[in-house]
C-alpha cells in the first residue's frame, strides 16, 4: 500500500495531478471506447518527454509525454499501418490523458487511440476510459490476440465500420497474383496498397459496385494493407500474396 502511494505522489509531483470529469473508470477494456477511436496491436518502445510548442491545434504545448510503440497489427486504424512506428501523447499534467507508464521495453499492448487531428502515426490516449490491454503469455483477460481482435470488432467498433466490413467482398485470400474486391451496395472510389513497413505500392481509382481483380502479381510475398475508400466511409483489410 505504501508503494502505491508513493508512486501516486510521484506522478502528482512529476506531471501536477490533474482531475478530469470522466466520472467511473472503466473495470473493462471491453466496455466501449470514446468516440472513433484507432485499435492497433503494437510493441512498446519508450516513452519520453519533450517540450512541444508548435504543435496545431495548441492543445499540448508543454513537456508533453510521448509514447513510441511499433504496430504489429491494426484492427480498424486508417492513420497507420503494420510496421510503423507511431507515437502517443500521453499526460503532460495539464490534460485527461493516459500516463504512459504500465510497460515495460518489448511489452506487446492492444491500444485503443484517439487520432490526433489528421497526422500519420500520431495519437493520443485517454485516460477517461480504458484504453490498453497488456499481453502476457499470449492472453490478455483470458483471451488471445485473435480473440481479442473479434470481440473489438463484435463489441467496440462503430456500427457504420461493421456495416462496411460485411458489405465488401475480398477473395482469394490468400492469393498467388490477383484479388477481387467486390459490393453490391457500396460505391468504390479508390484503393490504395501499403506493404508491412506502410509504404504506398499502388493505387487505383475507380467507381463502380460490382467485381474488379487488382494484379498483385508484381509484388512480393507478405502481407499488404488494402485502404479501400467508398462512398460510405473507409476501411482497411489485409490481403495475403503467396
Amino acid at each position: 500500500m505504501g508503494k502505491i502511494i508513493l508512486v501516486f505522489l510521484l506522478s502528482c509531483l512529476s506531471y501536477q495531478c490533474v482531475g478530469c470529469s470522466c466520472g467511473a473508470p472503466q473495470k473493462s477494456f471491453f466496455e466501449g471506447g470514446e468516440g472513433e477511436q484507432s485499435y492497433c496491436i503494437a510493441v512498446y518502445d519508450t516513452t519520453i518527454f519533450k517540450q512541444i510548442t508548435n504543435f496545431e491545434p495548441p492543445i499540448i504545448n508543454r513537456n508533453a509525454q510521448l509514447g513510441y510503440f511499433k504496430v504489429i497489427d491494426t484492427i480498424n486504424s486508417i492513420n497507420t499501418q503494420i510496421g510503423n512506428t507511431i507515437v502517443v501523447f500521453g499526460q503532460d499534467g495539464h490534460n485527461c490523458l493516459e500516463t504512459l507508464n504500465h510497460w515495460e521495453r518489448g511489452d506487446t499492448v492492444v491500444l485503443g487511440l484517439l487520432n490526433l487531428t489528421e497526422m500519420r502515426d500520431t495519437f493520443e490516449m485517454s485516460v477517461c476510459t480504458r484504453n490498453f490491454l497488456t499481453i502476457e503469455n499470449g492472453l490478455a483477460e483470458g483471451l488471445n490476440i485473435p480473440e481479442i481482435k473479434q470481440k473489438i470488432v463484435d463489441i467496440i467498433l462503430p456500427t457504420d465500420y461493421v456495416f462496411l466490413n460485411q458489405q465488401i467482398e475480398l477473395f482469394p485470400n490468400p492469393t498467388n497474383d490477383e484479388v477481387h474486391v467486390r459490393s453490391e451496395e457500396l460505391e468504390i472510389r479508390s484503393i490504395q496498397i501499403f506493404d508491412i513497413i506502410g509504404r504506398q505500392v499502388a493505387k487505383e481509382n475507380w467507381k463502380k459496385k460490382s467485381d474488379r481483380p487488382i494484379d498483385l502479381s508484381i509484388l512480393q510475398r507478405g502481407i499488404y494493407n488494402l485502404l479501400i475508400e467508398t462512398d460510405q466511409g473507409r476501411i482497411m483489410r489485409k490481403v495475403v500474396k503467396l
